[in-house]
């Protein structure tokens, strides 16, 4: 590679080459995009010409990245991506709409997904999903409660994963907000560090602020999900706790849940930190930020993801930035400024 010459410049031109050329071939339907032996975007230390061995691997499976680019908002800036041990992604609480999201973006990337519901049932059975997309994705197929640690620990056990992604919440079937929000975060945290596993919990915006509006209304709405709130901060300082200071783990706080799709994609997305900005994004949106989020190499972290075009300040005294606000044009690429948790 030419030194000075820019990276992005030099990949599209190799591209061109190769759709040009009559040797050309697509990779067979099935590869795997996002191999954690081979493929996996991390920064590396740089030879003497500047060419880390990561982009020389790139170079080599141009077909591939190409195949990662148009999935992510066709942004070749991929700063870096966390190093996990091999194996499948489990999303725990798949059988909800924002588990079944994250488990359609975890295989769009090309990664191998294993879902999990406090039922057995898969919840893929009845959805119709592209064939490439369908083949990565397989459900465990025993009861899996988050209330039960033996439960969790069984399955994760078996399956074995990389990386662990908390989806579950309270519900009238599944149980109360302090039963799932709570200590069924412990309980996932605690068998995904046993097994060396990456772990991305989904809290929610405000839970750090009780005297804010969004708290209150959300803390008291009854039934099951009374004090939800309380009880996913109490999820959110176990996750801390089991994890330890620079842990690998990460807990998004996702603004309000929005219907309909994402028109902007990860460009319309704001990522902050403090929680003192509120807002809304929708559930594929919110899934770009989790995968993003597991993808990356920041370890420790909070943070809350909202649509930019939403924000407003979550308490009236607050200011109208936090000055910790981050912007990116690919989901992969909000992470590296992100403050670890004290």
């Amino acid at each position: 590679m030419t030194p000075g010459l820019d990276f992005k410049l030099y990949i599209l031109i190799l591209l061109l080459h190769l759709t040009a050329s009559d040797s050309f071939s697509l990779l067979p339907r099935g590869t795997v995009i996002f191999d954690r032996t081979h493929h996996v975007l991390r920064q590396q230390q740089h030879d003497d010409d500047g060419v880390s061995s990561t982009r020389r691997a790139l170079l080599q499976s141009s077909t591939s990245y190409l195949l990662f680019l148009t999935a992510t908002s066709f942004n070749p800036t991929i700063s870096s991506a966390a190093m996990m041990k091999e194996g499948p992604i489990v999303v725990i609480g798949a059988g909800g709409r924002t588990g079944m999201e994250v488990t359609k973006e975890l295989s769009k990337l090309g990664l191998t997904v294993v879902t999990t519901t406090r039922t057995g049932k898969d919840p893929f059975q009845i959805v119709k999903l592209k064939e490439d997309i369908q083949s990565r994705i397989s459900n465990y197929p025993n009861p899996t409660s988050v209330t039960s640690i033996d439960s969790i620990r069984d399955a994760l056990t078996s399956i074995k994963p990389a990386g662990v992604i908390y989806c579950a919440s309270a519900s009238k079937q599944g149980g109360t907000s302090f039963q799932v929000d709570d200590e069924g975060v412990g309980n996932v945290a605690q068998s995904a560090k046993e097994q060396k596993a990456r772990f991305i919990l989904i809290s929610a915006l405000a839970v750090d602020r009780p005297e804010s509006k969004s708290f209150q209304i959300t803390n008291t709405i009854g039934g099951n999900f009374n004090q939800i709130m309380d009880a996913k901060m109490s999820g959110e300082n176990r996750v801390r706790k089991i994890f330890g200071k620079s842990g690998d783990y990460a807990i998004v706080r996702p603004g309000v849940l929005m219907s309909g799709k994402s028109f902007q994609g990860p460009q319309g997305i704001e990522i902050n930190q403090g929680d003192m900005i509120g807002g809304g994004l929708s559930r594929d949106e919110l899934a770009g930020v989790v995968v993003g989020a597991l993808l990356s190499d920041k370890k420790g972290v909070t943070f809350e993801a909202y649509r930019t075009s939403t924000r407003s300040k979550l308490q009236k005294e607050f200011g109208a930035d936090s000055g910790l606000e981050q912007h990116a044009h690919s989901y992969l690429d909000f992470f590296g400024s992100l403050k670890t948790d004290a």
